[in-house]
């Protein structure tokens, strides 16, 4: 076995998004399956393709064999909500239990990361850690929380 070295560490800004459901309709008698264009997570995929694109330039990382185990790791952080302000409430992260589901969170980062080019299928991802989180609390008066944002780490396995 090797070990995981790190190659990608970057953050995608905004509320973390599901990747939605395939819609089915009728056209000419036929029964079609599509993407909904105007779903809101079309642009935040767009975002986040964009951040993954920046990030591999940056980092000078081209794209990943096919052949080549990888893991994804990513810290989904949610704008606390009003009634988790409570001063029994820490004031650090705290795991978020509720919608939307991160397997749905993951599909929609490793899509965007495919179409970024970071490698050509996300088959090759195969091991990782999907973490949701409220954000830690910045302000109790004025119930400010931590900016909700992707916290993405890519590694690949290589041989010691």
């Amino acid at each position: 076995m090797g070990e995981w070295r790190l190659i990608l560490d970057y953050v995608v800004p905004g509320t973390p998004q599901p990747k939605p459901r395939p819609r089915a309709g009728r056209r000419g008698g036929r029964t079609a399956i599509y993407d909904d264009r105007r779903h809101p997570s079309v642009a935040y995929r767009e975002a986040v393709a964009f951040a993954a694109g920046a990030a591999r330039h940056r980092a000078r990382v081209s794209t990943i064999p096919a052949d080549t185990p990888v893991r994804v790791d990513l810290d989904l952080v949610f704008e606390r909500r009003r009634s988790l302000f409570r001063l029994a409430d820490s004031e650090e992260r705290i795991y978020k239990a509720t919608k939307p589901d991160r397997d749905n969170c993951e599909k929609l980062q490793l899509d965007a990361m495919t179409a970024a080019g970071l490698w050509s299928d996300d088959g090759v991802v195969c091991a990782g850690e999907v973490t949701k989180w409220w954000g830690a609390i910045l302000d109790r008066k004025g119930r400010r929380s931590e900016a909700p944002h992707v916290r993405v780490r890519v590694s690949v396995l290589v041989d010691r």
